[in-house]
């Protein structure tokens, strides 16, 4: 009768063990090679240029347009004092002078105030809201007329333009020195808020309102 032989026990679960240990190491442990273990290398990734914005960002919101796209020109800003504040910015522009006319210009977009000094007429254009000189100039001699109504004057422009107001409510369209039956006057024509013009006519000298 055949003997079977019997491996011993020991060696039999020293063979499991390495076969385990072998399998472990393959899948957690880095590939190796024969000259040593090769090192992972993490992939490659870009950073954005410093200055780079995303496509939208710099693209403006449909429809947006600069404040100053919508401005209205040609016409003067609403409110009582601009000719006259217009009117006053002029005088002083011109040392010693007396203003003898205004009027709003749309093709100049100012006002343009018409002074007498020494003899002689000038001409100052003002911005709409009367703040600042935006043009100046000497149109020659006087008109003799018109330089002895102002010195008989002893009401000035701005003063006739603030009575008109305070007689016919709206904006000055324009005013200037006349003669009306060989005494100085002011002819000052008020806008209403309705369009419609008021005249409104101011004795030079007394200052009070003739019509």
């Amino acid at each position: 009768m055949k003997k079977i032989r019997l491996l011993p026990l020991f060696s039999v679960a020293a063979g499991v063990v390495l076969v385990a240990t072998g399998c472990d190491g393959a899948e957690d442990g880095p590939a190796t090679t024969g000259e040593g273990t090769q090192t992972q290398v993490a992939p490659e990734t870009t950073s954005p240029s410093p200055g780079a914005t995303s496509p939208g960002a710099a693209s403006a919101s449909p429809g947006q347009t600069s404040p100053a796209a919508g401005a209205a020109t040609g016409t003067p800003p609403t409110g009582d004092s601009n000719g006259r504040a217009a009117v006053e910015t002029a005088v002083t522009a011109v040392p010693g002078s007396a203003a003898v006319d205004v009027d709003y210009s749309d093709d100049r977009q100012g006002w343009e105030v018409e002074l007498i000094s020494g003899g002689t007429e000038h001409e100052v254009l003002v911005l709409a809201d009367g703040s600042e000189v935006l043009d100046q100039r000497d149109k020659g001699p006087a008109d003799e007329e018109d330089r002895l109504a102002i010195e008989s004057a002893t009401v000035s422009l701005s003063e006739a333009i603030q009575t008109a107001q305070q007689a016919a409510a709206g904006d000055l369209e324009e005013a200037s020195l006349e003669d009306e039956g060989d005494k100085p006057v002011w002819e000052v024509e008020i806008r209403a808020e309705g369009g419609g013009l008021t005249e409104v006519v101011i004795d030079a000298v007394s200052g009070e309102q003739i019509r």
